[in-house]
This record gives structure tokens, sequence and C-alpha cells, in this order.
């Protein structure tokens, strides 16, 4: 299910920016009926990121405590390289990559302007030390300049919101010691996202940067997910009393997020309010209602969800492959263009992982002497 959600979300993200680049066709007469279904599946690419936060926080708990009853002796350390280990590698391939295209591709194109570079791009020492240090997701809402960034670095945003949240996010747990008060504490960053996003559009504080991708507004996503895990088993022995709560709540999970995601609109401010809020919530019903039921383990299911583990790379290289096949795209129907956008993506990511990233995760844990494992 954590899969499966994983894929849902980095497919609506790609498919948001696939159809807002220029880079497909525009519907004709022929294709008009596809107008309407791109519009309904694509609307809110947003939205993905709110999927994305949510699962991370569910799978981030997990490695943290896991089975652990004394959150005290949670393992810092290990965290902590298995974080860099995971996150360092392919971020400095996609930054050497993007440098790479700029340095090949110095003129300005529809493609360039879009996936790399932009003419008032802001490249400057602050740029490239918020990516390093994690805050990007401030540079972007503070410098004006940095809002004209083309999409291969403006994604990186909401990487900066995760590594922020778990800075501290593991001595709290550490700290707090117990589900009990770890749950106290979640709900406290839950309730504090909407009532700072409520804050910042009444106010009017900083526009839609500040009520999108500043890290209070973002948190209580992450934080869901996090509850999630926590209240997991609490979840699965009242499962095993009433098997129809596992349906019950996928059912519900997948209701809610279908009508904010159909019945809301990501660029109003005013949606951006509490949509984020009860989508990450039905994400969360759906990952407690789907994670150990039987149906969900079937063939089918796995095949669908198996791009999901590659999500994160899926994620920073879309621009890649948008900018790499950008004239194609144009000469083909809308449904083979997003096919071979989404495929040559999955396939980038893929090989990432298998061939750069896997082998190097392991590697920096072996120095570290942290003991190796598949989930990454």
């Amino acid at each position: 299910m954590v899969d499966l959600i994983r894929f849902m979300s980095i497919f609506i993200v790609m498919g948001s920016h696939f159809f807002n680049s220029g880079a497909p066709p525009v519907p004709t007469d022929q294709t008009l009926p596809l107008r309407g279904i791109i519009q309904t599946l694509f609307q809110n690419g947003s939205y993905g990121v709110t999927c994305f936060f949510v699962v991370s926080g569910y799978l981030i708990t997990q490695m943290l405590v896991g089975r652990l009853q004394d959150y005290g002796r949670t393992d810092l350390r290990e965290f902590y390289v298995k974080r860099a280990a995971r996150i360092f590698p392919l971020l400095l391939l996609v930054i050497l990559l993007g440098l790479g295209i700029m340095a090949v591709q110095p003129q300005s194109s529809p493609a360039m302007d879009f996936c790399f570079r932009q003419k008032y791009s802001d490249f400057s020492w602050g740029f490239w030390l918020s990516l390093f240090t994690f805050t990007f997701n401030w540079f972007v809402i503070f410098k004006a300049e940095a809002m004209k960034l083309a999409g291969h670095w403006g994604v990186m945003w909401s990487l900066a919101v995760e590594e922020q949240f778990y800075l501290g996010y593991p001595l709290v747990l550490r700290l707090l010691k117990t589900r009990r008060r770890a749950l106290f504490f979640l709900l406290f960053v839950i309730v504090s996202g909407a009532l700072f996003r409520t804050w910042v559009y009444f106010k009017n504080i900083g526009g839609f940067g500040m009520i999108q991708i500043a890290s209070f507004a973002a948190f209580d996503q992450i934080a869901i997910g996090a509850a999630a895990f926590l209240i997991q088993d609490r979840f699965e022995q009242e499962a095993q009393r009433k098997p129809c709560f596992r349906i019950l709540f996928f059912c519900v999970g997948l209701a809610i997020f279908m009508g904010v995601y159909t019945k809301t609109a990501a660029y109003r401010m005013g949606d951006w309010i509490l949509s984020p809020t009860i989508l990450a919530l039905s994400c969360a019903l759906m990952i407690l209602g789907g994670s150990r039921d039987e149906w969900f383990k079937g063939s089918f299911w796995k095949l669908i969800s198996w791009p999901g583990k590659f999500s994160y790379g899926c994620y920073l290289f879309h621009m890649t492959a948008l900018f790499i096949f950008w004239n194609v795209y144009g000469q083909i129907n809308p449904f083979a263009a997003l096919s071979l956008f989404m495929i040559s993506t999955w396939l980038s990511a893929y090989a990432s992982y298998r061939y750069f990233e896997v082998p190097v995760n392991v590697r920096i844990r072996a120095l570290s002497n942290i003991k190796s494992s598949h989930t990454y």
C-alpha cells in the first residue's frame, strides 16, 4: 500500500508538470475529450507532494522506532547515517546532472527555460548554500528571483522540508520516550500546520509560497504519516477482531482523497488551508486499511505499485526526461507522449537506484559500521 500511494503521488506530480510545460501537443478536435481527462487527473499535482510527505513520515518512524517500547533507546547515529546515505548520493548526482546539462546547452530554449534555467534564475552562492543545508524552501520564499527557477531545481523544496523535520524529530522521540507522548507531540504539529496556514492566509504574509512550501505549513503532513505508524499496532488489534475495519478505513480514505482532489484547487490559497491536512489524513487511512490486507498483496497490485519504490528518483529525474524528449512529445499524441515521459523517467530512476544509489548506500553504511538493510 505504501508503494501504491507513492506511485499515485509521483504520477500526479509528473503529469501536472508535463502538461503545464508546453511540450505535449495541444488537444485537437479529435483529442479534445482528453482535455477533460487530463484536467481531472492532473489538475492538482501539488497534492501529490502531500502524499509523499505522509509516506515519508510513516516509513521514517518505522525505521526509527520499529517495535521499540522505549523510544529513549532510539539509535540516533544509525538513523542519521542511514538518512545521509539515502539522500546525499542522489542529490549530488542530480545537482551535477543539472550543471552538466546547463554547461552543454548554454543557449535559451523553451525546454531549457522550463526544465533547467530561466532568464532571470538566481544561481548565487545563497542558492547553492540553501540546497546543501536543506533550507531551499525558505530561499524560494524570501528570494523573489528564486521563484523563476526552472523545475529541475524547484522541486527540491520538498526535500528541504523533509530534512528539516527529520533533523529534530529523532531527538524529540528520544526525549519523549513513550508512544503516548509522541502521539501528543505529533497531534500538536498537525494542529499547528493548519493554524499556520490559516494565519498566513488571513494576514496575507509571504504569499502562496509561505502557505504551501514553508516548513511549518508542511510539517503536519509528515506528522500524520508518523502518527499512522505509531497507531498501527493498535489498529491491527481491532482489525483482527473486526476484519471489516480494513476495508472501511481504506474506502473512507479513498473517498475523502477523491473528494478533496476533484472538488478543490491547489492554486487557490483558500483551498490550501485545510486541503493538505485532510488529504494527508485520507492517505493515512488508506495506509492503515491496506498495508496488511491480503488483497493488496496480489500480483496485480505488486506490479502496479512497484514503480513507487523509485519515486524519489522519479521526482528528481523527471525534468531531465522532459528536457531530453521535449521535441518528440510535440510530434505524437498526448497519451503516447505521456507514456514516453513516464517510462523514460522510471527507467532512469530504476537504473540510478539499482546501479548507483544502493551500492553507494551499502558502502556508506559499511564504512560507518551500520548494519545494511534492503529498506532504503
